[in-house]
């Protein structure tokens, strides 16, 4: 009981810690397009997913002076209407609910296990221009993630059946990190490809160039296992649990807090770094009805200064009245040292399509689809990235001389994060330059039943003018 006490503790700290990278999060126009609209994205879009459709918008120029904000729960095993049903059968069933979390444990992805977590956009700021021939951009986006990984293995030892006898083995790794993103966007008409393929009535082209500067970098990557000792004089067998974490801290803050006396070891000087990077994007535009594009985001490195902590636990958990001593013993061999470390940003590959079958003088159509892979960061520890795949539909009712519009999103994503389809919508209105728009991602929240794994809320406050 207690063997079990302890893992399961294990597994709510290490769980709760779960917040991944921004999933869509950073306007309300991404979080009402749910990723359809990223590869062949016009505007402040375009800034985000595919550089060239920066010179590809029909405004002159474009502000977002920290006008954008959002927030996004989500894991990738109960929904809300598991949720409903676990209180139900807390009130119905004398709080028994080991048959219901075996059953979703058997549900549960043997890559990832059990995912959950929290993001927030806020604080960005983007400006685009275009001229004639180009179209230029700047952002200033500040970067948040955390992410944990632990093996399915820990959740049915705890929860279907423990036994030591075969011994238990985990793997558990973390990532966190905080970083500000400077970047600087070029795009245009690759006029010169045109005149070689004129069955393409444009083509657009952009690339982006990063500058990351990391304020917080830590990564953990362990692994443990509880297994069957020697016996000892009276012949009764131990059972011993072995931990081999390495850790890894970086950037300002831990260089930072060695001010502070007496400050822990993973806070340590001379630590920081900093990180490069670059976006590359096309779109072909086929006619005015259709558009393909292609984008590559964040694809780069950090080149970082790290303090590297390595140690290593073998103890007996039978002995409980020394257990708190050897423990502590055991950290006393814990090796700390400065060290060269890299590591990647959030880097993504995504492929979309544009269809405007309606482009009217009082109302218009759009209907967009997209596919991805994100977070590709996550291998290195040996984690899995991200799959996306969205589709999505816009429709703008406006004034004949284009004051005002009202545009009107539905849009349905399937990621491999939250592991579970989800339907987003959203509305606005463009009064002049003046543009408003919120979001909400999670109806199927609504459907009894189903419920959501994932809800995201957004508003929008920006410019963009004709001249």
């Amino acid at each position: 009981m207690k063997l079990k006490i302890f893992l399961i503790t294990l597994v709510v700290t290490t769980v709760s810690l779960q917040i991944n990278s921004l999933n869509f999060l950073t306007t309300a126009e991404s979080v009402s397009w749910n990723g359809a609209y990223t590869s062949v994205a016009d505007s402040f879009e375009a800034m985000l997913y595919n550089p060239a459709g920066i010179y590809m918008t029909e405004k002159k120029w474009g502000l977002n002076a920290f006008g954008s904000s959002g927030i996004r729960v989500y894991n990738n095993t109960l929904s809300t209407s598991d949720l409903l049903k676990v209180f139900n059968l807390m009130k119905t069933n004398n709080g028994d609910i080991t048959d219901f979390v075996k059953t979703k444990m058997s549900l549960m992805p043997d890559l990832n296990g059990f995912d959950l977590g929290f993001d927030l956009s806020m604080f960005n700021f983007m400006f685009f221009y275009k001229t004639k021939d180009y179209g230029f951009s700047f952002s200033f986006l500040p970067k948040t993630y955390i992410t944990a990984s632990l093996s399915k293995s820990i959740f049915q030892t705890v929860f279907d059946k423990l036994d030591v006898e075969k011994g238990i083995n985990a793997k558990i790794s973390a990532t966190a990190m905080q970083y500000f993103d400077l970047n600087f966007s070029l795009s245009t008409r690759v006029r010169f490809l045109e005149k070689a393929m004129p069955f393409f009535n444009a083509i657009y082209a952009g690339v982006t160039g990063h500058v990351y500067i990391p304020t917080f970098f830590a990564n953990v990557v362990g692994e443990g296992s509880v297994y069957k000792g020697s016996p000892n004089a009276d012949g009764i067998y131990s059972y011993r649990l072995k931990l081999n974490p390495k850790m890894i801290f970086s950037g300002i803050a831990p260089n930072f807090f060695t001010l502070i006396p007496n400050s822990p070891i993973p806070f340590q000087s001379g630590t920081g770094g900093v990180g490069f990077g670059f976006d590359m994007g096309f779109i072909l535009e086929f006619n005015r009805f259709v558009k393909v594009g292609f984008s590559i985001t964040d694809l780069g490195f950090f080149a970082l200064s790290a303090n590297q902590i390595e140690t290593a636990v073998d103890l007996d958990i039978m002995d409980v009245q020394n257990i708190s001593t050897n423990l502590l013993n055991s950290f006393k061999n814990t090796k700390s040292q400065l060290i060269s470390y890299g590591w990647m940003p959030a880097t993504s590959f995504r492929l979309g399509v544009l269809v405007t079958p309606v482009k009217h003088k009082y109302f218009d159509l759009l209907i967009a689809g997209d596919i991805s892979v994100t977070d590709l960061q996550r291998a290195i520890n040996g984690e899995y990235a991200t799959f996306n795949v969205s589709t999505g539909v816009e429709f703008t009712p406006k004034t004949g001389n284009n004051k005002l519009k009202f545009p009107l999103r539905l849009a349905f994503n399937y990621n491999t994060q939250a592991n579970a389809p989800s339907f987003s919508w959203g509305f606005g209105l463009h009064a002049g330059p003046v543009e408003m728009e919120v979001a909400i991602r999670g109806l199927e929240v609504l459907i009894s039943g189903w419920g959501a794994k994932e809800i995201a809320i957004a508003y929008d406050f920006k410019f963009e003018f004709d001249k």
